[in-house]
């Protein structure tokens, strides 16, 4: 089942990136290292995923901090949309706007209640809340800017097939069709709408990626960089450590309850996603992991400035302390645990 899927995966990525990246290829001569960044969903979180490429941008050189690639699953695609409206080589003012702009989304630039009956409304549509304003802010931010020349590829979920949906800078012609495939990646299932595009319709990439750390692999590979010469780093919001304290007066209802879970799936399919890359990417220099360090104060959809400005500060801090090299292992002592915590529910059987 885990080879099948692992295969799904990289082929999926590759046909996506080889194809369509070449396309890209061909605007610029081939460098001779790539540099990929992957992002995983999280809601609110992106902003601890924007404070975490500050500090990155703080930390390296800045021909080691060139991304040729970003790709975002979720929460991770509206980051790197943001990060693909500026040139490779531009990252410093690019990470000062990734927090500013993340920074001032608000609940009402994401979602709404429906009219006239809210939720209950809602229960009839495709999503328990109206996402149209998420759409009008995408929109604002992708037109602010020109797109820089830095690869993107953005990855939902195609809920008839179950399928991953993958999409990059190759496959829109304006910003509007920009705009909807983020909405898709972001739309997160039953709670915001999903998003019809070419007849598919498709929700949050996270039902089937946690993070997309193949693309980013693959369209390095498209542009002629051997492995051994492509370096990625990966920026999750999700571990055990980044679960918000549960308060049961509070916590115990049916939104906060979902996206708790929803959490809680995220961490273990991201760290299978990067033990399944290692594997199939022996070569790749696997940079940074950079996961959240304590508990970061949202349940992923309250949108609160202060408690986002205090996510971004937490990422700044994880990446300046993280140790290089250790994604791989981390996801695997992540399946080994995996796989005890599955011995044991099967010993209860025998």
């Amino acid at each position: 089942m885990a080879a099948s899927r692992s295969a799904l995966l990289l082929s999926l990525a590759a046909l996506a990136g080889c194809a369509e990246g070449l396309k890209a290829a061909g605007e610029a001569a081939a460098p001779s290292k790539c540099y990929g960044l992957a992002l995983s969903g999280g809601g609110d979180k992106g902003a601890y995923e924007a404070g975490v490429i500050q500090g990155l941008v703080s930390r390296l050189a800045a021909e080691e901090r060139q991304w040729n690639v970003v790709t975002g699953i979720s929460a991770g695609s509206i980051v790197s949309t943001g990060a693909a409206l500026f040139d490779i080589g531009d990252e410093e003012a690019m990470a000062e706007f990734l927090i500013s702009t993340i920074t001032n989304f608000t609940k009402k630039s994401v979602y709404k209640n429906w009219f006239p009956f809210g939720v209950v409304t809602g229960l009839g549509k495709n999503g328990i809340y109206d996402t149209q304003p998420l759409y009008d802010t995408l929109l604002n931010v992708i037109s602010s800017r020109s797109r820089g020349n830095r690869m993107i590829t953005i990855g939902a979920t195609d809920d008839a097939t179950g399928t991953l949906a993958l999409f990059n800078e190759t496959e829109w012609t304006n910003d509007t069709q920009w705009a909807d495939r983020v909405r898709a990646s972001a739309a997160i299932p039953g709670l915001f709408q999903s998003v019809t595009i070419d007849g598919r319709v498709l929700s949050d990439g996270g039902c089937v990626l946690g993070v997309d750390v193949f693309s980013a692999v693959e369209r390095c590979r498209a542009l002629g960089v051997q492995d051994e010469d492509i370096t990625v780093d990966i920026v999750t919001c999700d571990n055990k450590k980044s679960l918000r304290k549960f308060d049961p007066s509070k916590d115990n209802n049916a939104v906060d309850l979902l996206v708790r879970g929803l959490q809680v799936q995220r961490h273990d399919q991201q760290k299978s996603d990067i033990f399944d890359a290692c594997e199939a990417y022996p070569k790749v220099n696997w940079r940074y992991l950079v996961e959240p360090s304590q508990a970061l104060p949202s349940n992923g959809i309250e949108f609160d400035k202060t408690n986002m400005l205090k996510m971004v500060q937490i990422g700044k801090e994880d990446a300046a302390s993280v140790t290089a090299g250790g994604a791989c292992d981390a996801a695997s002592a992540a399946m080994r645990q995996k796989k005890l915590r599955h011995s044991e529910a099967s010993s209860i059987w025998i």
